[in-house]
Formats: structure tokens, sequence, C-alpha cells
């Protein structure tokens, strides 16, 4: 069903510009997708932007994170209603960052990728049933 395809493609979306966000920063460049992870631009102030070995253990951090996103689109995309809700659940959470932050732009990227991604997991109940 293309709305579950769709809808499971913005896991796949949130994971890889969260390491090309990453990527970019340690590469020393100021451009970021708005688009990534709270969670992952937390690490990035913290240990990317240190020197040495921390630099690279938060850009391991950061993957390891990410990668949480790309296996839960392997799983949405096969049509587990788990995935969906482990993935709601987590971009959810990440949200919170950027309402704390008062990032508007940020949350309400957060609020249509939800939206879209909620959609696909009622069209994935709607086939269980």
């Amino acid at each position: 069903m293309k709305e579950v395809r769709g809808s499971a493609g913005w896991f796949s979306l949130i994971g890889v510009l969260s390491i090309f966000n990453t990527l970019v920063l340690a590469f020393d460049s100021n451009f970021r997708f708005i688009f990534g992870l709270g969670v992952t631009q937390i690490v990035d102030s913290l240990l990317v932007n240190s020197s040495g070995g921390f630099r690279y253990f938060g850009m391991l951090i950061n993957i390891g994170i990410s990668s949480l996103f790309l296996l839960i689109y392997r799983y949405a995309k096969q049509k587990n209603a788990w995935a969906y809700v482990a993935g709601l659940i987590l971009y959810a959470l990440d949200a919170l960052i950027f309402l704390v932050r008062k990032d508007w732009l940020g949350l309400g990227f957060h609020a249509l990728a939800l939206l879209i991604i909620g959609s696909g997991f009622v069209a994935v109940r709607k086939q269980l049933v």
C-alpha cells in the first residue's frame, strides 16, 4: 500500500538526515537540515563540537541513534505495527526537545512527520483487522 510505504519512508529520511547533519558538523560546516533529530543535535553540541576522541565518540553515538530510525524504517516498511508505535513514541519524545528549546520550526516539522507516520500506522492497523 502506497500510504504505508510513504509514511515508513519518513523514518528513513529522519535517520539519514540526522547522520548527514552529524557528518557535516564533523567537517566544520555550518549547514544543517532542520529535519534531524533533536537528541543528535544535543550530542553534537556536547561531543561532536569537542576535540579528540570525544568528537568521534559523539559521531558514533549519533550514527547509532540515527541507525535506530533506519532499522524502524525496515520493519515499518514490512507493515509491522510495532515498528510504527516504537518510531512514533521515539520521535514524539524527540519533539519535546524542540518544544523545550522553543524551536518552532523543528517542532512543526516533527508534528508534520508524526501526522504522516501516524496515518501509515492507521493504514497498517486497517490491514490487520
